[in-house]
């Protein structure tokens, strides 16, 4: 048991959260008024906060990259970039050139299945995003594909097919 000096309460040892500085090994606020007080501290203190991280993660941008590519998709960065480079750095659906870095139509993403987890292969952010808008589908996806050459038949024949201009 322990007392927090925030609360004034006694509480039991697993509410506290380490601190290895300290001779019992534990924080001298509760984790709940801890918690509190990181919460005042970051409304108090928002500009600094985003300033200090956006430093952060301009220095660490390989060390986030990598994290990121490991705890989202169980592989490093390195691994990432292989990839790229084993496609030739092309987009396994419209072939475009791939780039590495800011997010753009032709940034390199990692696709995956949203069902399994299973990487499938490394497109540019455009075919990737557009798979995801047909939910994955297959049947979704051909029947825009059947969508679209019906609309270009009806074109080509003098149809007369919807337009607004």
């Amino acid at each position: 048991m322990k007392h927090c000096k925030k609360c004034d309460q006694v509480k039991s040892l697993d509410s506290f959260a380490k601190c290895s500085r300290l001779s019992d090994g534990k924080q001298t606020y509760c984790k709940s008024c801890l918690s509190s007080l990181n919460a005042d501290y970051r409304s108090k203190n928002k500009e600094k906060d985003k300033k200090r991280n956006a430093e952060y993660h301009r220095k660490e941008a390989e060390k986030v990259r990598d994290r990121h590519y490991k705890n989202r998709y169980g592989i490093s960065y390195s691994t990432f970039i292989v990839m790229c480079s084993d496609q030739e750095y092309k987009c396994k659906i419209c072939n475009i050139n791939l780039t590495l870095g800011e997010k753009s139509k032709t940034c390199a993403v990692l696709d995956h299945c949203h069902a399994t987890g299973k990487i499938r292969g490394v497109l540019c952010n455009m075919c990737n995003t557009a798979l995801g808008k047909f939910c994955d589908s297959s049947t979704i996806l051909q029947a825009a594909i059947n969508y679209l050459e019906e609309t270009i038949k009806n074109i080509q024949a003098n149809k007369k097919i919807f337009f607004f201009k």
